[in-house]
């Protein structure tokens, strides 16, 4: 499962996900070989924590919903720990699992049901999670997003909420970035839906969803008063990608706050702004859940997360925030920044080296290969408009849609003409 990592500038050595979303961590090289297995199965974790503990005595036991350390040694203290930390506890500490003396340290792991904190002075020590399984009133509504990348070259996993029973749910823009393929999972009822991207606006994080074949679903309720400092709210999301909804709770810590990422990935960066920070923990796979507060009611929805440091920060974006950005995709209201719907695609790989649109690959069973284009050939028209570069070829596009047929002229490597009509496809997500 694909996960993308980007950088918070501006806040201490913060590391912040996006894709799968909300939370990645990160850590020196002396916690590399536990931090490998984040992502993977509970199973995997335990194994992975009993090697670490294990070479210092000790041994790890898989517990519902906590997990418990023994030492049956009296090695004396094991070194400072530089893990990254777990809400609002310490991002290290000094450990004593000798059972002579206390001792505290945070630990980090692939499941939101394993992290845990533990201090005291005894050989066994049990952690209780920082989150737990969401309740039926904080899972209302809430969505489990599954994504398959440029044409199944990855997948990725988030969070959406429903805000129409006729299957309209919203997400972050990067929950379904470079996405070909979405499916969405009301983990209530075990369902599971294609869904159709209907618009988005990356540069407020937030997408909206239309899920196939879908009726009489529960939605959420939007609050009626924004999130004030202080309040007590609860952050729900896919915990890691799991298939289960999380909570975590917590307090609107600031409001209006800006962030930069970076993109791990490719490299690129944006602001988001207007944010609330909160001090509820979210992983990633949480982006794009829900932010509730005491009544259940949403006031925000999960976008970024920092871990590296001693203080946790993570960010929602106000709810009145996405719904301005879903009325606008409702009402096919494109701007610079909002875009309704998919680009069409042929399924080719353009050269870079020629103003003509010379084919130097083809995805497999795209329309293009279906319709017998060839590496090497040029396309020279698509609906009787002459397409004599890449520019030509993005405007034309532009104007049409996926499931549209067109006839696509073309020469072929040795000179010969060829012409054909193609069945385009939906290109990845920008």
């Amino acid at each position: 499962m694909k996960l993308k990592r980007a950088i918070i500038t501006g806040v201490a050595a913060a590391t912040v996900a996006v894709g799968t979303a909300g939370l990645a961590l990160s850590a020196p090289a002396s916690a590399s070989t536990l931090l490998e297995a984040v992502g993977s199965p509970v199973a995997s974790i335990f194994e992975t924590i009993g090697q670490v503990i294990g070479s210092r005595g000790g041994t790890a036991e898989a517990g519902s919903s906590d997990w418990t350390w023994t030492d049956p040694s009296d090695a004396g203290p094991s070194p400072t720990w530089q893990w990254p930390g777990i809400a609002d506890q310490p991002s290290s500490g000094t450990g004593d699992q000798s059972g002579t003396s206390g001792g505290n340290a945070t630990w980090p792991g692939a499941d939101s049901q394993f992290p845990g904190w533990f201090e005291g002075d005894t050989a066994d020590q049990t952690a209780d999670s920082t989150t737990t399984a969401a309740t039926d009133v904080e899972s209302t509504g809430v969505v489990l997003i599954n994504t398959e990348v440029n044409f199944g070259e990855g997948a990725a996993a988030g969070t959406g909420m429903v805000i129409d029973e006729d299957g309209l749910v919203v997400t972050n823009h990067h929950v379904v970035a470079d996405s070909t393929e979405v499916t969405v999972t009301i983990p209530t009822t075990d369902e599971t839906y294609d869904a159709k991207v209907l618009g988005y606006d990356a540069s407020v994080d937030v997408a909206l969803l239309e899920l196939v074949g879908a009726d009489d679903l529960d939605t959420v309720t939007i609050a009626d008063d924004p999130a004030v400092i202080g309040q007590s709210i609860t952050a729900v999301g896919n915990a890691d990608g799991e298939g289960q909804l999380m909570a975590g709770q917590g307090s609107v810590t600031a409001l209006e706050q800006s962030i930069t990422v970076q993109d791990e990935m490719d490299g690129s960066s944006s602001t988001l702004s207007g944010l609330i920070e909160m001090d509820a923990p979210i992983v990633a796979g949480d982006s794009g859940g829900a932010v509730i507060d005491d009544q259940g009611d949403v006031v925000a929805m999960n976008v970024a997360g920092t871990t590296g440091s001693a203080t946790e920060q993570n960010y929602a974006i106000a709810i009145d925030d996405v719904m301005a950005i879903v009325e606008s995709v409702i009402q096919g209201q494109a701007t610079d920044s909002i875009i309704i719907g998919r680009t069409a695609a042929l399924g080719i790989y353009v050269s870079s080296n020629t103003a003509a649109v010379e084919i130097v690959g083809l995805m497999a069973d795209g329309p293009a290969e279906a319709s017998g284009l060839t590496t090497g050939s040029t396309i020279t028209g698509i609906n009787g408009q002459t397409v004599a570069s890449r520019d030509d070829l993005t405007s034309i596009l532009a104007g049409l849609a996926p499931d549209q047929t067109v006839t696509v002229v073309w020469t072929d490597a040795a000179g010969s003409s060829h012409s054909a009509d193609m069945t385009l496809a939906a290109a990845p997500l920008a």
